[in-house]
């Protein structure tokens, strides 16, 4: 990944974060990713890791995480906050 300006990093995780709620939409409000993250997570994080995308969402309250250590796979269902994030709120 070539050097970001703060700025222009900051508009790229925007950016990320509103294709992964867009994608936990398309999914009926919850992704179930195996290995921790899945192809779908990878396609759109851009010049970031996968899982970068998926702590941030979560750091701003946007989704919630779940683990299911039998199966070792990883959910994320979009909160209430996400909710208005995702129809034109702020992120």
């Amino acid at each position: 990944m070539g050097k970001l300006t703060k700025a222009a990093e900051m508009a790229a995780r925007e950016e990320a974060l509103k294709w992964f709620l867009k994608i936990i939409d398309a999914a009926g409000g919850a992704v179930v990713a195996h290995d921790g993250l899945g192809d779908a997570t990878r396609a759109f994080s851009g010049d970031f890791e996968p899982t970068d995308t998926w702590n941030w969402a979560e750091q701003r309250g946007l989704t919630e995480t779940g683990f299911d250590s039998l199966s070792e796979t990883s959910s994320a269902k979009i909160t209430p906050a996400g909710r208005a994030a995702l129809e034109g709120g702020d992120l």
